[in-house]
Formats: C-alpha cells, structure tokens, sequence
C-alpha cells in the first residue's frame, strides 16, 4: 500500500512566499509521498494570491501533489477544477458517511468521482470508517481513502516510525 502524508495549509501559509519555496525544494523522495491539502474555505479568502502560490508550487516541484479538500462543502466553485493545478479533490465526509443506506448519496459520490476523473484528477474519499464503506468506494471507482477504517491521525514520530518500516 502506498503510503503518503496529507497535511493542511492554511490561507496565511498560502501567502507565505518563502513557506512556498522551502516546498520548492524538498527533494523528489519526500515530496512524491506529500499531499497538501487546501480547503475550500481558504482559496475564497485568498483565492488569487493561492492560485499563483499554487500553481508556482507545482511548477517548480511538480512531485508534491496538491488536492482541494473537503470538495463539496458549500464553497464549492468548478472554477477551482479549472484554474488550480491540483491532483486530488477529497470528497467530503458528509458525503461519505451515508453511502451505505442512501441510494441517492451513492449516485452523488460516483457522480463527483466521475467528473473529478473526467478532469484528469484523482479521488480521495475521507472519512471512511467501515469496510463496506471502503468496498462500495472501491466499487464507485474511488482513487484513494482515508478514514479511522485504515487509520487514527498519528504524531509525527510515529509518522516516522510508520515510513522506516515502509521503506
């Protein structure tokens, strides 16, 4: 199994331009395992200033994958698939946590994850507590998953420890 460290940057982190570059130049080992996450909430706050800083970011180590967190939450905007140079959108849990006993969500979840691979990205579904949550996402054609199914958040010397064994 692959194993990656998703971590969240906030709207100051976004406009911080040295944070960006020492990004930049992490090494091709460390940064093919990152993903950054940026909810949707902060690229309204910052939306230009994000774009630039992002889409610099990949330009320069396009080993670090970006995904657009919490997708589908009420901030939502396509123009962000559009203009971003993202790999992931991260499907939210509210869509996730009903998916075995609602039809309606199912469709919904498979619909997302159709367009998000119609663009190009990959799917990371969060939340994912249970094993048939887990097969139906696999089923759905769901790139990734995350959830307390696979794993509880870890500090970081055990982050460590968990990649020493990895590699």
């Amino acid at each position: 199994m692959e194993k990656t460290i998703s971590f969240n940057l906030s709207a100051q982190s976004l406009q911080n331009t040295p944070f960006i570059r020492k990004l930049i130049k992490l090494n091709e080992d460390i940064a093919k395992n990152l993903i950054i996450e940026i909810t949707e909430r902060n690229l309204i706050k910052i939306l230009e200033l994000a774009i630039n800083n992002l889409n610099y970011l990949k330009s320069k180590n396009p080993h670090i994958k970006v995904a657009i967190d919490d997708f589908g939450t009420g901030y939502a905007s396509f123009s962000y698939l559009k203009n971003l140079l993202v790999d992931l959108v991260k499907i939210d849990i509210s869509f996730i946590k009903d998916i075995t006993k609602d039809e309606k969500e199912k469709n919904l979840v498979k619909g997302i994850i159709d367009l998000c691979h119609n663009l190009g990205f990959k799917t990371i579904a969060e939340g994912v507590e249970t094993e048939v949550q887990y097969k139906i996402l696999k089923e759905l054609g769901c790139d990734k998953v995350q959830g307390f199914y696979f794993s509880k958040p870890l500090p970081p010397e055990e982050i460590s420890r968990n990649f020493e064994v990895a590699n």
